[in-house]
């Protein structure tokens, strides 16, 4: 398998990987991608196409491999984002080392493996087929983007936004309303932000997701009425994206709260922020309420906006998905 299309033959042998040999077109060294084969543990299996791009990326210099991060493009670290791992393994990645509590969280699954099966496995669209083709292009972004093309860096067949919104994380002890660590509408783009689109992300789906709804439409996610389902169900979540539920606090782009190649929590989650687990940036043993730490028993620890949801009062949970 070397494509995410179906070539002619309707398989999936629609491209080139590159091999080399020592001596040979002016490389050193004998060179094949090696894949990597699905098993217990294995968080990121990949097919060689996939593994020839960590080859080069993750490697710092020519030498066993024909290239390197440095050698080829001057860059002083691995090509990787900030919550990636190498390899999209199980190691460590920007929001472990920032967050020591976080520092043993493993990758759950990624975008090669999903962290569970699929609720709606039929309802995806596309498929990967274990490379990073499926969604990067190595030869460009594509003019037929148009005006668009800044939404496809680095080299995407698609359109995505990196999240507007800074990293989330539990509160610190003490008060709620001096602590506020989780980044939503009003916090981040000003109070009036209901009052009109400059109030608030001026980019639509299609701009934002248009790589992601290539696999993952609409249809499948929510029906787009708004309040009609169960709190925390799949379509009550993705009314928060913008534009798909007439949410009025919440107008999110897919990055807000998916990570797009690997994560520690499932569904490529980011976020973990609202459970009282971590309160206090602990890795367990966090408490709903501020009694733990100043004698404040009885004030919970976030702003009740889900309460009336869960009917708990003593959690702000969203989702069924993050805690950890």
């Amino acid at each position: 398998i070397t494509s995410s299309y179906r070539t002619f033959d309707n398989s999936f042998r629609g491209a080139n990987l590159k091999e080399t040999q020592a001596g040979k077109g002016g490389y050193g060294v004998t060179y094949k991608a090696a894949g990597v084969a699905d098993g217990a543990g294995v968080v990121n299996p990949m097919n060689p196409g996939a593994a020839q791009c960590f080859d080069c990326h993750e490697t710092a210099a020519a030498g066993a491999k024909p290239w390197g991060y440095n050698s080829t493009f001057g860059a002083t670290a691995p090509i990787m984002g900030y919550l990636d791992t190498a390899r999209f393994g199980g190691g460590g990645n920007g929001t472990m080392a920032r967050f020591p509590f976080k520092a043993s969280r493993v990758n759950q699954g990624g975008h090669l493996k999903p962290s569970a099966p699929l609720d709606h496995p039929d309802a995806v669209d596309g498929g990967i087929n274990g490379l990073c083709s499926g969604c990067h292009d190595p030869h460009g972004v594509s003019p037929s983007l148009g005006g668009k093309q800044a939404y496809a860096v680095p080299l995407l067949k698609g359109t995505w936004l990196t999240s507007p919104y800074k990293e989330d994380y539990p509160q610190h002890n003490g008060s709620e309303f001096s602590t506020n660590n989780y980044n939503l509408d009003r916090k981040v783009f000003g109070p009036g932000y209901t009052s009109g689109a400059s109030n608030k992300m001026s980019e639509a789906a299609e701009t934002f997701a248009g790589l992601c709804l290539r696999c993952h439409p609409k249809e499948s996610l929510t029906d787009g009425v708004k309040k009609n389902t169960a709190f925390k169900s799949v379509d009550r979540i993705h009314e928060t994206v913008k534009g798909w539920g007439n949410n009025a606090e919440h107008n999110f782009s897919c990055s807000k709260c998916h990570t797009p190649h690997v994560s520690g929590l499932g569904r490529l989650m980011r976020t973990n922020c609202l459970d009282s687990n971590h309160r206090g940036q602990r890795l367990s043993g966090g408490y709903p309420s501020l009694g733990d730490d100043g004698g404040y028993a009885g004030v919970y620890s976030y702003l009740h906006c889900h309460e009336t949801m869960t009917g708990a009062w003593n959690n702000q949970r969203w989702n069924d998905v993050t805690p950890w």
